[in-house]
């Protein structure tokens, strides 16, 4: 499973060398959003990755189940986002509404997967230190995890204020959005 701006049979020739069985193009998705819906359907279908890492261990109608959830949801989702991300560049009036009944249970929802999200945060961010604990000072545990070395370099602001006040008014500007807070 995978995604490609070539025809999908080039993209099969390249990974069936890794592939220890013969592989066949099963269907073909056009869409806008591939790389969200490559990234859904192996999330979905994560907990039937095969060894290598690369290939999942699924029936048909496995894959064709996990395609048409992951379709359904981007169909559902992707209107909403492009609305709300529009939104958030528009400045908000005074006027605060009154909630409706189905607005109040999709603020339940949310809370509830809010609370859910931070406790999975915190055992995801817990399993994970105890496998880099582990690794230590090694690059890794084979076929569990590397630790990865990342540079960058970052503008130190303040210095540049202080430093270069002229350079800094001139090269500032403003930006504004609107932030979402749940109450």
């Amino acid at each position: 499973m995978g995604r490609t701006k070539n025809p999908p049979v080039q993209r099969l020739k390249s990974v069936s060398v890794g592939s220890p069985q013969k592989l066949t193009l099963h269907r073909e998705i056009k869409t806008n959003d591939a790389a969200f819906l490559e990234k859904y359907i192996h999330m979905l279908l994560d907990p039937h990755r095969a060894p290598n890492g690369e290939f999942f261990n699924v029936s048909v109608k496995e894959l064709d189940r996990a395609i048409e959830e992951a379709e359904s949801f981007l169909a559902e989702s992707v209107p909403v986002l492009q609305e709300a991300k529009k939104l958030e560049k528009r400045q908000p009036t005074t006027h605060i509404l009154d909630p409706s009944e189905s607005i109040k249970v999709v603020h339940r929802e949310l809370r509830t997967a809010v609370r859910q999200a931070f406790l999975l945060a915190k055992r995801i961010e817990t399993l994970r230190g105890r496998i880099q604990v582990e690794i230590g000072e090694n690059l890794g545990i084979r076929g569990i995890a590397l630790w990865k070395w990342r540079e960058q370099w970052l503008l130190d602001q303040k210095a540049l204020k202080r430093d270069e006040p002229q350079v800094y008014e001139r090269f500032k500007r403003l930006s504004a959005s609107r932030w979402f807070h749940l109450e």
